[in-house]
């Protein structure tokens, strides 16, 4: 009876046991353990919800290892993106800037910033932007404001001048992208040109067309101007 007894008693804890065996490697990671499920009494009907179980758990566990993989692909495309962006950003021939009306500060620029006013960017992050602008730049920048909000069309671009360290005059030509809430702008992102050249230029012209005209209606005998055919201008 006792050899009967022993024996029955093996024939159900040594399964026990390798299926504890097989938990353990499951609960260890290795989903791709499986248990022999030849039988078909009650430890192979066990054996094969064990395999199915074990089935889905690593092809839960591979779904999820590739979606970890995709996701540090995309967050490392993402890094070299923003890299890009930052190096076109700083090294961009042209003035970039992001103001926020709200606190009136500066929230980031590009090196051609200091470059062309003259202020260190110590000096820019402590700055309300406002304040680089002369005052009839600050008037017509007021009106485009007002056109804005009267709903009427403005262009996207408009010549500005801006009062370097120095105290001389910086003639930009600025095209503004805004950030608005309930109609009103909240944020601008900047990008402007320096014109100072093509003004002064403009105004060199101007100024020899003044001398011209100064000249011809002060002077006692006529003047005209002729083309190579002799055509009066």
């Amino acid at each position: 009876v006792f050899a009967i007894t022993l024996g029955i008693s093996f024939a159900i804890t040594n399964p026990l046991k390798k299926l504890m065996g097989y938990f353990a490697a499951g609960a260890a990671n290795d989903f791709s353990v499986r248990m022999p499920a030849s039988s078909g009494d009650e430890a192979g009907q066990l054996a094969r919800y064990f395999n199915m179980f074990m089935e889905k758990l690593q092809q839960s566990s591979d779904s999820l290892h590739a979606e970890i993989l995709e996701h540090e692909r995309v967050q490392e495309a993402l890094r070299e993106s923003e890299k890009q962006y930052r190096q076109l950003f700083m090294n961009a021939p042209a003035a970039i800037y992001e103001a926020d009306y709200k606190t009136r500060r500066f929230l980031s620029f590009n090196d051609m910033i200091p470059t062309l006013t003259g202020y260190s960017k110590e000096d820019l992050v402590q700055m309300n932007p406002w304040d680089l602008f002369t005052e009839e730049s600050q008037q017509t920048y007021l009106n485009r404001m007002q056109c804005m909000k009267d709903g009427v069309n403005i262009p996207t671009s408009q010549e500005y001048a801006i009062r370097k360290k120095d105290g001389g005059i910086l003639w930009i030509n600025m095209n503004i992208d805004y950030t608005l809430e309930s109609g009103q702008p909240v944020k601008a992102r900047v990008v402007a040109h320096d014109i100072t050249d093509r003004k002064h230029a403009e105004e060199a012209l101007k100024e020899s067309e003044r001398k011209y005209r100064l000249l011809t209606e002060k002077m006692a005998d006529i003047v005209w101007i002729a083309d190579m055919n002799l055509r009066v201008q």
